[in-house]
């Protein structure tokens, strides 16, 4: 079978916003149900889950200490699968078998990710009946909830089996989450084939600015991208445009958007010929947090540049095991604040260093090495 990225044309998204999903309990309300999974259950609160396990659950951060506590991408309070990655190739993240379909009839595959810990995304990939619909990489940005799609035509099939893949096989990060998975039928003709596969599109908070990134694997055919914003994530406008160059990645920055708010992005990739493509939704909340190591591996000193908006934050290090090794309060006044903190007393190994906000939320997690 000829496999192809399926491209929507957003003209149609009305005609079948309303259609039945035919995926059983995609939002997870259900709990831990009516889906199969390579991955082993393990709910332990205030731990750290291992590689290779999930829960189904209302916070990543309950489960392991170094997550950032994301709501789910539904109502922001209810449940989602929360994944540790694994190394293992072609473990299935979330399966649903046996799904009745319509013989000559187009279809949607579509999910909500979103990573919860910064290193090493995943890159999620959707198949319907083995065959590759998707496969996008997720933005670092931790409660991000992006959406992946893909477009499948049934032909004689009478029956669908659904399958999410996580392609990222690195164990240093590779944590995820995911939520509301759907596959309903949508009008025909439902495919464009382009000569342009999507890599990845992310939006980061930079200082003032919003920066919105995204590359794409060939650019042949490409004239020119046009970035759009959301408020809602249903209604999107223009709010730029990017004109197609000798290079697969670019950017471009956000100076007017609404302070405070929730952003969603997306790129519209427009050929020569007129036709073109969408790319999956980068979601920005409207909060702030970042820590960057000077360093890493860390001697004597862990030296970082902390970006937040201003405010009173909680500084942590815990070490592998979860065990809390460090704590202070910091206040920070401008846009980045530098922090040194002394190690040597610290046993040679692997340690996590944590920014919360005063409600103990976390914004930012990374990993270092003391030796």
């Amino acid at each position: 079978m000829k496999q192809f990225i399926g491209i929507m044309l957003t003209c149609l998204l009305a005609e079948y916003g309303s259609a039945q999903n035919l995926v059983t309990n995609g939002n997870f309300s259900a709990g831990n149900t009516s889906f199969n999974t390579g991955y082993i259950l393990d709910c332990t609160i205030g731990g750290a889950i291992g590689e290779a396990r999930y829960c189904v659950g209302t916070n990543p951060n309950s489960v392991h200490f170094a997550w950032s506590a994301c709501g789910d991408h539904t109502t922001g309070t209810g449940n989602m699968m929360i994944l540790n990655g694994t190394s293992t190739p072609n473990v299935i993240v979330w399966q649903q078998s046996s799904i009745t379909v319509s013989p000559n009839t187009c279809y949607q595959f579509c999910v909500w990710a979103t990573s919860v810990y910064p290193d090493n995304p995943a890159k999620i990939k959707l198949n319907v009946n083995g065959a590759t619909q998707a496969s996008t990489l997720l933005s670092s940005t931790t409660c991000a909830w992006q959406q992946i799609c893909g477009t499948w035509f049934s032909g004689s099939a009478t029956n669908a089996t659904l399958t999410i893949l996580d392609e990222d096989l690195n164990p240093g990060g590779n944590d995820l989450a995911i939520d509301d998975v759907s596959f309903i039928a949508i009008p025909t003709p439902c495919v464009t084939t382009l000569p342009v596969k999507w890599l990845y599109v992310n939006a980061l908070a930079k200082e003032k600015t919003n920066v919105v990134e995204w590359a794409i694997d060939a650019a042949n055919n490409t004239k020119e991208f046009i970035v759009e914003r959301s408020y809602d994530g249903i209604t999107f406008e223009a709010i730029g445009t990017v004109q197609s160059g000798n290079t697969n990645s670019y950017s471009f920055i956000d100076n007017t958007y609404l302070l405070g708010q929730t952003v969603f992005y997306r790129v519209k990739q427009i050929d020569s010929d007129g036709k073109f493509s969408y790319s999956s939704v980068a979601k920005l909340e409207g909060r702030g947090g970042g820590i960057l190591l000077i360093e890493n591996p860390v001697h004597q000193s862990l030296k970082m540049s902390i970006a937040a908006k201003t405010g009173t934050y909680n500084l942590s290090i815990y070490d592998v095991l979860g065990k809390k090794v460090y704590q202070e309060k910091i206040n920070i006044t401008a846009s980045y604040l530098s922090k040194n903190i002394s190690v040597t007393n610290f046993t040679d190994g692997l340690y996590f260093i944590v920014l919360s906000n005063k409600n103990n939320e976390v914004l930012e997690s990374r990993k270092f090495i003391k030796d």
